[in-house]
Parts: C-alpha cells; structure tokens; sequence
C-alpha cells in the first residue's frame, strides 16, 4: 500500500510567505507616513493661506468702508498707518489701520492694528473689547506706493508664518486713499 502524502505548506513555504508579506506591509507604511505628511505640510500651507488672506481683507474692508482716508508715517510723531477723518476734511482725524502701534490701549474703537510682539493682527471694538482678526501674521507693512507725495496709493504687504522661509505665505496689493 501506498503511503498518501498529506497536504499543507512546508515550514520553507511558510516562511518565505511572511518574508513576501513583511515587506509588502513595510512598503505600504512608507507610503501612508509620506501620504500623511504630504497632506500635514498642504494643511498648514492652507491655513497660513488663510491667516493671510483674513488679515488682508479686513484691512481693505476696513479702508473701503471710510471715506477721507490718508497714510501716515512715524515721521508725524504718529503711529504708521492709514488714518481717517470723522466728518471729512476739517473733521477729527482718527486711526483706521495701525501697524505695530506704541500704545494699543489708546487707540480708538474701530481700529484694525498689528503687535509685532505677538504677531497677531487686531481689531478693537471699544475700550474693553478687541478681536482676533488673524495670529501668526509675522509681516504686516503699509507704505506709500506713490512717489508724488499725495498719499493717495498705498502698498500693503500681509506675511502669515515665519518671513522669508518656505513655510510661509505672502500677499500684496496696493490700495487707492480718498
């Protein structure tokens, strides 16, 4: 009588079958930690994207909403920034948009200013009250775009992230004063 052979796998078999699934298994986990660290660095790119777009339209909310608007540098005695007049030409001058002013507290309600300090970018409702327009503004410039001296076109030049390096997001535009 024959002997019948039982069926199954060898210790070989099984062995290289694990070695085969081993490195399916490690490749698969390089894949996914690349995939999870691509979308990390896009979520991050997307939300200094935002930050910035926030801060710089508030600000050109801000500009647009007031007429009899002029730019001001610290050369005045006064804090950089675009300022306005309560009732036109001969009215109480007030501030608008302030960046990295002295005196935060002293400024008037309505004001959209920026502490270089914290990087953070500020809108003060009233004398207790102040809002958290956008963090993590590490440049936030407004300077006279026009040589003419009139002051009518300004440049204002929002940063979100740290400047200057790849993680970082950077917008420009120039506004028209009235």
């Amino acid at each position: 009588m024959r002997k019948r052979r039982q069926s199954g796998f060898t210790l070989l078999e099984v062995m290289i079958a694990i070695a085969i699934f081993g490195f399916l298994m490690l490749y698969t986990s390089q894949l996914m930690s690349h995939e999870i660290h691509l979308f990390n660095s896009a979520l991050k790119e997307n939300e200094l994207q935002q930050k910035a777009r926030t801060a710089l339209m508030h600000t050109l909310d801000e500009i647009r909403l007031h007429a009899f608007t002029f730019y001001s540098d610290s050369g005045q005695g006064t804090d950089t920034g675009v300022y306005y007049s309560d009732t036109g030409q001969n009215g109480s001058i007030r501030a608008l948009v302030i960046q990295n002013p002295h005196d935060p507290e002293s400024l008037p309600a309505g004001t959209v200013y920026w502490e270089a300090g914290s990087q953070r970018l500020w809108f003060k409702r009233d004398d207790t009250e102040k809002y958290l327009i956008a963090d993590q503004i590490s440049v936030f410039s407004i300077t006279e775009a026009s040589s003419s001296g009139t002051r009518h076109l300004i440049k204002i030049e929002v940063t979100a992230g740290d400047a200057g390096t790849a993680e970082s997001y950077r917008l420009v535009t120039w506004a028209r004063l009235y």
